[in-house]
């Protein structure tokens, strides 16, 4: 790792400064963001969310994975790769790793109901908001427990994310699309409602 300010030892080695923003952790009061110039940045299905937990019985475990999946999902993420410490001594050894792909989630999971909650969600605080402008809400927390979690809004948010709200839903609407309809182990239809890329827009306009 290089030491932090050496601007010039980060350019050296090809990387380059593509953001700066305030971020007080107690060590350092803003956050730098170097991306490698001349380097492609990997497909975000190339990553994966890496948990650790007690266990994955039980609705609890379940209710684990949906979380897990739904974090990875947004991300893009390839896969979910679980470090479980049932059985360890301590309570905090690793005595299992497990590794879920999204498609084997997605058919475990109803994740039709997930994003259209999520959207539920965002189609509300858009309509709430729209009369005040565009916003940016900035979410900042430093690592370890207990550790505050800050919050500020600017008014603006920058042009590359503009696209309205339009845009935002419009993105939600692709996931129903692309995870289609769920079926359970046996192959029939997990149940819920029937909400596919077609039907976001009716199914929006009666919720």
């Amino acid at each position: 790792p290089l030491p932090p300010g050496d601007d010039a030892a980060y350019a050296d080695v090809g990387y380059k400064l593509t953001d700066s923003f305030p971020h007080s952790t107690g060590k350092c009061n803003s956050c730098r963001i170097w991306r490698a110039a001349d380097r492609k940045a990997a497909p975000a299905e190339a990553f994966v969310e890496v948990k650790k937990t007690t266990h994955l019985k039980g609705a609890g475990g379940r209710f684990k994975l949906l979380k897990f999946w739904l974090q990875a999902a947004l991300m893009r993420c390839g896969a979910v790769v679980v470090a479980t410490t049932d059985g360890s001594s301590d309570g905090d050894r690793v005595c299992r790793v497990q590794r879920y792909a999204l498609a084997e989630l997605e058919a475990q999971l109803d994740v039709r109901k997930v994003w259209g909650t999520l959207a539920r969600m965002l189609h509300h605080i858009l309509r709430e908001t729209d009369a005040d402008g565009k916003w940016t809400l900035h979410i900042e927390k430093g690592s370890g427990m207990n550790t505050p979690v800050r919050l500020s809004v600017r008014q603006g948010w920058d042009e590359e994310w503009d696209g309205g709200g339009e845009n935002i839903l419009e993105r939600v609407s692709m996931l129903f699309s692309e995870n289609g309809r769920d079926q359970d182990a046996s192959g029939e239809d997990a149940g819920g409602e029937d909400v596919e890329g077609d039907d976001f827009d009716t199914w929006m306009a009666t919720t």
